[in-house]
């Protein structure tokens, strides 16, 4: 699977930024410490705090650690103190969506909702790790994302469209599991840059090679012979306060 991102990122001009999954054995030793199952994964906690550094003009691997693939394949030591603390935030969350926002829209983070033309009736929770699941009501069958329709692993791709100059938080979810990442999306011209916490952080200098790269990433990793079948995008920003 890590050829196959690398491989379709570099058809669409993307750059691999850091290098970091949540299945290196590190990761993997301090999702399971300390008598709590977390499942599989961290995801939801390290894409939380994925947004929370980027949008204050910084960036998770500079206080986590990993293979920070743009300053010449560096690795820095894993910060075991961090990585327990976004632990601990995906337990008391119990990898609910909601709760994560709650965190991101805390005067130390203030980091909001916001509006676009996305469409999304529907709260999904992904449970504590990547293969843990807690469901809420979903209307219609069970094949139909957020929107009711059947899924199309392009309409992925063209709901993130609608999202500019803002982060997405992307849940995609099924009968099987749970999984999430996070995205920044710039305006008109600009870039993006993904983070998913199975495979690390990559950047396009171009937003629509991003959107042509999510037309597979999906489709060829997580799609429904790894039972997910639903997705839903959360837009985010940071507040902006007045001065005075």
């Amino acid at each position: 699977m890590y050829a196959l991102i690398d491989h379709l990122s570099e058809q669409y001009h993307g750059i691999c930024t850091w290098d970091l999954s949540q299945s290196l054995p590190p990761v993997q030793r301090m999702a399971r410490m300390g008598g709590v199952d977390m499942g599989q994964g961290i995801c939801l906690g390290l894409a939380s705090h994925w947004i929370r550094y980027h949008a204050w003009d910084d960036s998770l691997v500079n206080h986590l650690g990993g293979v920070a693939i743009n300053n010449g394949h560096s690795f820095i030591p894993l910060d075991l103190r961090l990585l327990a603390h976004i632990k601990q935030c995906q337990w008391q969350w119990r990898g609910r969506l909601d709760d994560a926002l709650i965190w991101l829209g805390s005067p130390v983070n203030d980091i909001i909702k916001v509006r676009t033309s996305l469409n999304i009736p529907v709260r999904m929770n992904i449970g504590r790790g990547a293969n843990a699941f807690q469901q809420t009501s979903l209307p219609g069958s069970r094949n139909t994302n957020t929107r009711g329709r059947v899924v199309n692993w392009a309409g992925l791709s063209d709901d993130l469209e609608k999202v500019s100059g803002a982060y997405a938080m992307i849940v995609l979810h099924g009968a099987g599991g749970g999984h999430a990442f996070a995205a920044w999306i710039g305006g008109r011209g600009e870039d993006a840059c993904f983070f998913d916490p199975n495979f690390g952080e990559y950047w396009f200098e171009d937003k629509q090679n991003f959107f042509r790269f999510m037309r597979l990433f999906a489709q060829n990793l997580y799609n429904a012979r790894m039972g997910m079948d639903r997705y839903e995008i959360q837009p985010l920003a940071r507040r902006v306060r007045p001065n005075w």
